[in-house]
C-alpha cells in the first residue's frame, strides 16, 4: 500500500460529497452552518447510542440477531434525529420568512428548501463515513494491505471503502501490529512485486465487524433526508415512510457481511438501495420545480 493507495480509498469513500459540497453547500455560509450542526447532531445521537449498548458490548456470540437489534436501534435513534431536525427546520423557516417579510424581502424559494435538506442529509453522511470509514484508513497508509477471511476476494481497505468496519473485540492498533484471526496481509517489496505473508493467527482475537457502507449510506443519508423533509411538508406519506425503511433495509442488508463471501452479495444490493433512493429523489425533485414553475407561470400571466 502507499500513500496514493490510502488518499485514494479516502476520496473513493468522501470524493461524491466533497463534490457536491464544492458545487452547492460552499457558497452559502448557512448551509455550510447546516451541514456542520446535522454532523454533531448524529454524533450525538451515536454517543447516546453507544451508552445504551456499552454494556452489551463486545458481542460473545456470531449470531446474527444481536447485530440486527443493535442496527433496529440505531435506525430508529436517527429516524427520531430527523424528524427532531425537521421540526427545527420549520421553526427555523417561518423565522426567516417572518423577517423577510419585515425588510420587504423575497421568502425562501423551492431551492432553498431543498439545499437545507440536502445539507442536512450531508452532515450525516459525512459523519457516519468518516466515524466509520476513515478513521480506519490509517495502516492503509504503510507497506502491506489486509485480507478478511470472509470477503477474501476484496482487500479488506477497499470494503472499509465501501464497508465502514465497527471493530469488536480486534482493535485498530492490534490489527495493524499483527493482524486479525485468519488475515492474510500482501506486502510489496522494493521491486513491487507482491508476494503473500500469513499474519499472525492469534486465537485470542477475533475480528467481529458489523459492516456499514460508507459510500452507499453517505448516499443514502444526503438524498433520503432531502424526501423525508419533503414528505413532511407536503404530507406525503410515501416519502415520510421511505427514509426510514429504505435505511433500515440497508442497515440489514449489511449482515450478509457476517456471512462467508456475503460482501459480493451485500454490496451490490446496498448500492442497488442507494441508486434507488438517488433516482427517487432526482424524480421528487424534477416533479416539485416543475409544479412550481407552472404555478409561478400561471400566477405571472
Amino acid at each position: 500500500m502507499t500513500v496514493a493507495a490510502g488518499i485514494g480509498y479516502a476520496l473513493l469513500a468522501l470524493g461524491p460529497s466533497l463534490s457536491l459540497f464544492t458545487a452547492v453547500i460552499s457558497h452559502k455560509p448557512f448551509l455550510i452552518l447546516t451541514l456542520l450542526s446535522s454532523t454533531l447532531a448524529w454524533l450525538m445521537t451515536l454517543i447516546a447510542l453507544s451508552a445504551v449498548w456499552r454494556a452489551f458490548l463486545p458481542f460473545k456470540t456470531a449470531a446474527w440477531w444481536p447485530y440486527a437489534l443493535l442496527i433496529l436501534t440505531s435506525v430508529a435513534f436517527q429516524e427520531a434525529l430527523r424528524l427532531f431536525l425537521w421540526r427545527l427546520y420549520k421553526r427555523m423557516e417561518e423565522i426567516l420568512d417572518a423577517f423577510a417579510d419585515r425588510v420587504s424581502k423575497p421568502r425562501l424559494f423551492i431551492t432553498d428548501k431543498m439545499q437545507i435538506a440536502l445539507a442536512g442529509g450531508m452532515g450525516h453522511g459525512v459523519a457516519h463515513a468518516i466515524f466509520f470509514c476513515i478513521s480506519l484508513l490509517t495502516p492503509a497508509f504503510g507497506p502491506a494491505t489486509y485480507y478478511v477471511e470472509k470477503c477474501s476476494q476484496i482487500p479488506f481497505f477497499l470494503v472499509s471503502e465501501w464497508v465502514g468496519v465497527v471493530v469488536g473485540t480486534a482493535s485498530k492498533r492490534e490489527m495493524k501490529k499483527d493482524g486479525s484471526r485468519q488475515m492474510s496481509c500482501w506486502l510489496l517489496n522494493g521491486n513491487m512485486k507482491k508476494r503473500k505473508r500469513k499474519c499472525k493467527n492469534d486465537k485470542h482475537h477475533s475480528c467481529d465487524m458489523n459492516y456499514y457502507s460508507a459510500l452507499a449510506f453517505a448516499t443514502i443519508h444526503t438524498f433520503s433526508m432531502v424526501i423525508a423533509f419533503n414528505g413532511y411538508s407536503e404530507g406525503k406519506r410515501v416519502d415520510q415512510y421511505f427514509a426510514p425503511v429504505v435505511h433500515l433495509a440497508a442497515g440489514m442488508l449489511t449482515l450478509m457481511n457476517l456471512a462467508s463471501g456475503g460482501c459480493m452479495i451485500g454490496i451490490p444490493l446496498l448500492y442497488g438501495i442507494a441508486i434507488l433512493t438517488l433516482a427517487h429523489c432526482g424524480k421528487m425533485v424534477w416533479t416539485m420545480l416543475t409544479q412550481n414553475r407552472s404555478r409561478v407561470g400561471n400566477v405571472l400571466y
